[in-house]
């Protein structure tokens, strides 16, 4: 782990070909990604390591020590990523996937730790001019501590399940951003990291659609302001569809009375459903709050969105919202 191993790993990636079986036309009918080991030990990096489309790098609990200021992998016009056992520590970024919007393209991040990033730990991004990864990205059994950012998506799908994520104490930061499509947190524990201090900081910054099952955003601290949905109908005007905010069986601990920012859902934009069921945590801070940012939620509304808040919840009577969105309850 002292000697700087850049330039030997990314050889092997350079030179990893797969394999693709072609009908009497060309045309491909199936692939087969080439597989790089990494046996277990210390691996420093300093400069970024470029990935093939199509690759399964497998760790065997593997660190890679990145002491340059750049990402670690990564996987340019991916289409078939897997990656797992790698241990991720240091760098501005963990992993970096992008392609020009290549359909069906799929991506596992599984049993990966990632450590002391300085940016994002995961990233899926279109490169332009698309807008969007025609995607599914998967993030599974893995932990992610002491990073500015968890996860940035543009995929259709963003899948993050059974994963250990501690954050906080970023001002102006969200921990995961949903830039497209729908992403999904099933039985994920999200933790504050130390002592949180009163300031614009969310779990979840969301533009589109958001649902979350059996997770817990824990109250450490009292927790941290969950989400924040901010997809306006000059991005998204076709009757806002694909915009809703759902949790169902989760732990909502989103702060208290100290922070004025505290609030379950802070809507800076217009989903078209908020639904709440068998739920916890909430103490003294609203459910649902505005941005306070000067953009009108309630009047640009159309259709109106449906709030669904189910009576089979574990806190306080007093359910917080503000008037103006009380119209909406259904």
């Amino acid at each position: 782990g002292k000697t700087d191993s850049t330039d030997a790993i990314q050889n092997f990636f350079t030179n990893a070909i797969w394999k693709q079986l072609n009908n009497t036309s060309g045309y491909v009918q199936s692939q087969s990604p080439p597989v790089i080991y990494f046996p277990y030990g210390i691996y420093k990096i300093s400069r970024p390591i470029i990935t093939r489309p199509l690759l399964n790098i497998i760790g065997e609990s593997a660190i890679i020590n990145n002491v340059g200021d750049a990402y670690s992998f990564i996987c340019t016009n991916a289409t078939k990523i897997q990656i797992r056992g790698i241990n991720f520590v240091g760098g501005h970024g963990g992993i970096w996937i992008e392609n020009a919007n290549t359909d069906s393209s799929v991506f596992s991040i599984e049993h990966c730790n990632f450590d002391n990033i300085q940016g994002s730990a995961i990233c899926a991004f279109p490169i332009a001019p698309s807008t969007h990864l025609s995607s599914i990205l998967k993030i599974a059994n893995c932990r992610i501590r002491t990073s500015t950012r968890a996860v940035d998506s543009y995929c259709d799908l963003t899948n993050i399940e059974e994963s250990w994520i501690q954050w906080g104490n970023h001002p102006n930061e969200s921990c995961f951003n949903n830039y497209h499509g729908r992403m999904s947190f099933n039985r994920c524990m999200l933790v504050p990291n130390g002592i949180v201090t009163p300031c614009s900081q969310y779990w979840i910054r969301n533009f589109e659609s958001l649902f979350a099952y059996m997770t817990r955003f824990s109250g450490e601290q009292a927790g941290i302001p969950i989400v924040i949905h901010d997809s306006k109908s000059s991005i998204n005007p076709i009757n806002h569809m694909g915009g809703d905010i759902c949790f169902d069986s989760c732990q909502l601990s989103s702060g208290n009375a100290n922070n004025v920012k505290s609030a379950t859902i802070t809507l800076a934009g217009c989903p078209s459903l908020i639904s709440i069921e068998r739920c916890n945590g909430i103490v003294d801070c609203p459910i649902i709050t505005d941005s306070g940012d000067g953009y009108n939620v309630a009047s640009t509304m159309n259709p109106p969105p449906k709030i669904r808040i189910g009576i089979n919840q574990i806190w306080p009577n007093s359910i917080r919202i503000p008037d103006n969105f009380k119209q909406f309850l259904a």
